[in-house]
């Protein structure tokens, strides 16, 4: 090592530090000690404002993804062609209560009502006609000789044929039921 790198690397700072060292000893010994006054209160700052009532609209600045508070799916119970669609139907549209949301051509409907009206037609036939075998039956039953030894049983009198003709009748009755459905929503 040569004469200059010791004195750059080892002499050099230790002399700055003690000169340091020795300046801050110094102002130590000259300082002052701070003088003591009296704090005056001035009291708060206040400003004053009349304040008046009116409508302000904010605008609120943000990045997110906005979703749906609560989404339906809208199924017609009968096919057809959508003829009108209320023009808020899309997202984000607000409909109130009761509004049509859609109409389906009327024909296709229609033809809907006549094939529900014939299938009770035949759910009625239906029944008078096991309701005439059941009569039938039981009488037969009555005739022979043997009635009161051996207990007819339920599918000799068309007990289960019945029960499944009135089941008939019931469904063919729920399919002409006008059908408006409006969903409960929650909130």
């Amino acid at each position: 090592m040569n004469l200059k790198n010791i004195f750059v690397k080892g002499i050099l700072p230790v002399v700055i530090i003690a000169a340091g060292f020795v300046a801050m000893k110094q102002m130590e010994k000259n300082r002052q000690a701070p003088q003591k006054t009296d704090l005056i209160e001035k009291g708060v700052l206040v400003d004053l404002l009349k304040v008046a009532k009116h409508d302000k609209q904010i605008v609120i600045v943000g990045t997110g993804t906005v979703m749906a508070g609560r989404e339906i799916s809208i199924i017609p119970q009968v096919s057809g062609q959508v003829v009108t669609v209320h023009p808020k139907l899309q997202s984000g549209g607000y409909i109130n209560k009761d509004e049509v949301l859609m109409s389906i051509e009327s024909i296709d409907y229609e033809l809907a009502v006549e094939k529900a009206r014939a299938l009770l037609s035949k759910a009625e036939f239906d029944l008078a006609s096991m309701e005439g075998r059941a009569r039938v039956a039981k009488m037969e039953w009555e005739r022979m000789e043997n009635k009161g030894v051996v207990k007819p049983s339920a599918l000799l009198l068309y007990e289960p044929q019945l029960k499944n003709a009135h089941a008939g009748l019931a469904s063919a009755k729920a399919a002409l039921r006008p059908r408006n459905h409006t969903p409960a929503l929650p909130g």
